[in-house]
């Protein structure tokens, strides 16, 4: 095996097609921890306050339900995995985003 950690983004288009095929592929890579990413979109400025918590909580949570079944079936097999699912920044302007993520 290659590598120690694999990273395999998942972005529940598809439905999970594609996740399920580089996952198959980043266990023929990885040798340690298979780390499954699932980024949500992004809110728009225009929703704040509790609106924005909620929303940001109920997107991370079909985040985790996204995720779920293939670690469970990582686990299964007994390959070490681990689930991030993360909320991007809301740019102020294209140089923050730029900034943001670099």
């Amino acid at each position: 095996m290659i590598y120690q950690r694999v990273l395999v983004p998942v972005s529940g288009k598809n439905s999970g097609e594609r996740a399920s095929r580089a996952l198959r592929h980043a266990r023929t890579l990885c040798s340690g921890e298979i780390i499954l990413l699932h980024v949500t979109e992004a809110l728009p400025k225009l929703v704040g306050g509790a609106a924005h918590t909620e929303l940001e909580r109920s997107d991370a949570a079909r985040g985790e339900t996204l995720l779920a079944p293939l670690a469970e079936a990582l686990k299964q097999d007994g390959v070490a995995c681990r689930c991030i699912v993360a909320c991007p920044p809301i740019p102020s302007s294209p140089w923050a985003m730029k900034k943001a993520w670099t």
